[in-house]
């Protein structure tokens, strides 16, 4: 179908529904700009959802979940540059990009930490 739509509405601009991610990278092989995957932004929403339902902050929460959107992007685009690497290659770049998105949220947690208690009054003894 892409096919058909490039060669005969070039100019068309098309938004992908993908199933998986073999189907993202071949809607990437067309040069598709918009390709979303089916079940990613509703579990990304849905736990947006429940961790605001546990009580944590409505704006920490959507940031956590943006921050972690666009670490997801920047990994597809890391497994596509190595998906035709084959299977071990798709694994060595996410256990690459899992480490540094770790980190990442380890040193902003550390930060975070470290501001809340900067702002806490301290306590006088005596």
């Amino acid at each position: 179908m892409v096919n058909v739509c490039q060669q005969y509405f070039s100019h068309l601009k098309i938004v992908a529904r993908a199933r998986n991610l073999q189907h993202v990278f071949d809607y990437m092989n067309h040069n598709i700009e918009h390709v979303y995957r089916e079940t990613f932004y509703s579990a990304l929403y849905a736990g947006e959802a429940v961790l605001r339902q546990l009580g944590f902050n409505a704006l920490a929460v959507h940031r956590s979940a943006e921050r972690f959107r666009q670490h997801d992007d920047e990994l597809l685009l890391k497994m596509y540059q190595v998906h035709e690497q084959g299977a071990q290659a798709l694994a060595n770049a996410c256990m690459q990009m899992r480490s540094e998105f770790n980190n990442s949220f380890d040193n902003e947690m550390y930060e975070r930490d470290a501001h809340s208690l900067a702002r806490q009054p301290h306590k006088r003894k005596g």
